[in-house]
């Protein structure tokens, strides 16, 4: 969905009560970030690796930061010990 979102719009406030568009981007990445830190117990990288740098970074460079720290969560998941094993 953030894809279809076009830069120049990402600082628009649909409403005077409601964050920009970048806003709720940057909430939910971090969101994502506190979920597995909390809930799956994940060693989690620090907010600065997570978001682009810059005061206005495209939709593109908040994409590819997720995408990077969502194909990372595999390596960085805890695996119980002794309850997988291999089958003849």
């Amino acid at each position: 969905m953030w894809r279809a979102i076009p830069d120049e719009l990402l600082d628009f406030k649909p409403h005077e009560k409601v964050n920009t568009i970048r806003a709720i981007l940057v909430h939910q990445i971090l969101l994502e970030r506190r979920f597995f830190a909390q809930f799956v117990g994940t060693e989690e990288p620090p907010v600065e690796e997570l978001l682009p740098p810059g005061d206005q970074p495209p939709v593109q460079a908040y994409l590819d930061k997720s995408i990077i720290h969502m194909s990372s969560i595999r390596e960085r998941l805890p695996r119980p010990s002794g309850v997988l094993r291999s089958f003849p």
